[in-house]
């Protein structure tokens, strides 16, 4: 009932996930060590709401991940700015207006879950966490983040279904949710939804069905489909990207011809189709080549 708890908790308001408000009140959790943490701290009192949201959802964010036990955490948790807090970036990952656009802590030992709370951060355009060892299933609180434009998430431990919303941010330009355990199939509007995709890296996953035939019409650079669990044929039209430089999909089940477009690639440098059953008819059995 103090002054500062009154601060945050308005400066909070309606805009935390329903899925962990509860938690709060619980004690031990890393909702109700941030609200007490930031309740605490030095000039709290003179925080705006979207500092307070900001500082609050960053350091829910650090609690989840066992920011004790990042390989580096400096300025975490102090004083500072969050803005000043480590990042990978090595500049500024704020605007003028110090709303924070890029999270990008890769290869630094992060572990347990994301944070629902993440969703809070209006402003994010970059979401770099890959080499680490985060796990669980993508938080669907995510899918308000509508300014990202790129999005890594390679080499970590998460699971279950693709959600829907993340081939749904329009302004994505780089995809990467390679080498990780996540199932489900490709939806077919990927273009209409991200139109200025240029990289889409997913392999290593476990995702099935078919590859949609208008990928080919976005303007890729790079598209990796390796060691999924893909069927069907390649779809002519993945000759028609005139930048496109690598293209992988070997280690999957795609059967039938290679297509002849592809020799349309002409600045290709880079082509896998083995260990599918290419050649084959997608009516008969073959062993993969």
């Amino acid at each position: 009932n103090d002054a500062a708890c009154g601060v945050v908790m308005n400066g909070l308001g309606p805009n935390l996930p329903p899925s962990t408000l509860a938690l709060m009140d619980i004690p031990g959790t890393c909702q109700s060590k941030a609200r007490d943490w930031l309740r605490t701290g030095k000039d709290v009192l003179e925080f705006n709401a979207e500092r307070i949201r900001q500082r609050y959802a960053i350091t829910v964010f650090f609690c989840e991940t066992d920011g004790g036990d990042w390989l580096e955490n400096d300025m975490w948790l102090s004083d500072l700015h969050e803005c000043d807090w480590y990042n990978r970036l090595g500049l500024d990952p704020c605007n003028r207006v110090e709303q924070m656009e890029i999270l990008r802590i890769n290869d630094n030992g992060l572990q347990g879950t994301l944070a629902p709370e993440l969703s809070i951060l209006s402003t994010l355009y970059e979401l770099t966490l890959s080499d680490n060892m985060i796990t669980g299933t993508f938080p669907p609180e995510y899918a308000s983040l509508s300014e990202l434009d790129t999005f890594v998430l390679a080499f970590n431990q998460f699971e279950g279904p693709m959600p829907g919303f993340i081939f749904r941010f329009p302004d994505m330009v780089y995809w990467d949710i390679a080498y990780n355990k996540f199932t489900g199939t490709l939806p077919q509007d990927i273009p209409e939804r991200m139109p200025d995709l240029q990289v889409m890296m997913m392999e290593n996953n476990d995702i099935k069905g078919t590859i949609p035939t208008n990928l080919g019409t976005l303007n890729l650079r790079r598209l990796h489909m390796d060691d999924n669990a893909l069927s069907g044929t390649i779809p002519t039209e993945l000759g028609m990207p005139p930048r496109l430089q690598q293209l992988y999909l070997h280690g999957n089940q795609l059967t039938g011809p290679i297509p002849t477009e592809l020799a349309n690639l002409d600045v290709l440098t880079a082509l896998t189709l083995h260990y599918n059953s290419l050649g084959v008819k997608p009516n008969q059995n073959a062993e993969p080549a």
